[in-house]
């Protein structure tokens, strides 16, 4: 079964549910995580993030420069191919947008 790494849970109240269509959902920082305690940050991620596959999602939700090394660990595992979820508001849904950073050939 596929995971939902959600990236950073805000205290802002946020419906996941409709992400559980694409697997279990994954909670790899919360609203205490800060950039400004990088080490401590740094290590929860790569240990949270250490079992990602090609066939999980990543949740870009959180402090944008959190995503952003979350999202440069994630593509360091996976080659640069992985997935991400994109929220459809209109339609309340999640989108899957796959991710090919560049070609391993």
């Amino acid at each position: 079964m596929s995971t939902v790494y959600i990236i950073q849970a805000s205290g802002e109240r946020f419906d996941f549910q409709p992400a559980e269509r694409f697997g279990e959902l994954s909670f790899v920082l919360d609203s205490r995580d800060s950039v400004f305690r990088l080490d401590d940050t740094l290590l929860k991620l790569s240990q949270r993030l250490s079992g990602f596959t090609k066939d999980d999602y990543l949740l870009p939700i959180g402090n944008p420069v959190l995503i952003g090394i979350a999202t440069a660990l994630v593509s360091d595992m996976t080659g640069g191919r992985f997935h991400m979820l994109q929220w459809l508001g209109r339609e309340r849904e999640y989108l899957s947008v796959p991710v090919v950073l560049w070609n391993g050939d």
